[in-house]
């Protein structure tokens, strides 16, 4: 996680690209969706493990899904891919992009009502 944190995000954007060398090196400089919600799930599993606390890192990870990929988009729908500086490049909705957004948005909601019903 340290390692894609540190190597595969756009700067100007905080999204991660779609793919990264083992040197760390961008291979595709596009963000997709499935990569953003793949982190968010990522952080909340680590999230308590004994690290750093990454709330404010899921909080971020996820305001940046909805920023960039699902609140532009026509109702219903997300905006699958982001160029470097932050313009759509959809030309589809991908149906298997779907299930990766529930999951990472149904894990994002339990784990804010596990910590509202422990008080955390």
């Amino acid at each position: 996680y340290a390692s894609a944190i540190a190597s595969g995000l756009n700067r100007a954007t905080g999204l991660a690209y779609s793919a990264v060398s083992r040197q760390g090196l961008p291979l595709d400089r596009v963000s997709r969706s499935w990569p953003q919600a793949e982190a968010i799930k990522a952080a909340i599993a680590l999230d308590g493990s004994g690290g750093p606390d990454l709330k404010p890192e899921i909080e971020a990870r996820v305001g940046r899904l909805f920023r960039w990929h699902i609140n532009p988009a026509p109702l219903g729908l997300w905006i699958d891919r982001i160029d470097e500086r932050g313009r759509s490049l959809a030309t589809d909705v991908p149906a298997s992009i779907f299930y990766h957004l529930v999951c990472a948005l149904t894990q994002y909601l339990d784990s804010t009502i596990d910590e509202a019903r422990l008080g955390s």
